[in-house]
């Protein structure tokens, strides 16, 4: 599947897309945990596009992995961030699972 996939031009710009999302959403601190998903399951992929690993089984993706779900489950962005600001602004809570 991945061999398939490399190297189309819709896959190639989703992914660098992707990427500046992710990252553009954790500096920013805006929708961090919906940035720190997409960065999870992303790196999640890369490994998996790697069966089995050339460099062993532990590689940098399960590190960046690790890190985004922390960032995701740890609640990041409740003091600093975009995040922060809209959550003192708006009343709603429907959303805030959504807010780091």
């Amino acid at each position: 599947l991945y061999t398939a996939l490399w190297g189309n031009d819709i896959v190639m710009f989703l992914i660098i897309a992707g990427a500046a999302a992710v990252g553009i959403g954790m500096v920013t601190g805006f929708l961090t945990r919906v940035s720190a998903f997409v960065g999870t399951v992303m790196m999640f992929s890369f490994y998996t596009a790697d069966m089995p690993p050339t460099n062993g089984w532990f590689e940098v993706q399960l590190i960046q992995m690790f890190a985004f779900f922390l960032v995701a489950s740890l609640g990041a962005g409740h003091i600093w961030g975009i995040d922060a600001l809209l959550r003192k602004r708006e009343k709603s809570r429907w959303w805030y699972w959504m807010l780091g």
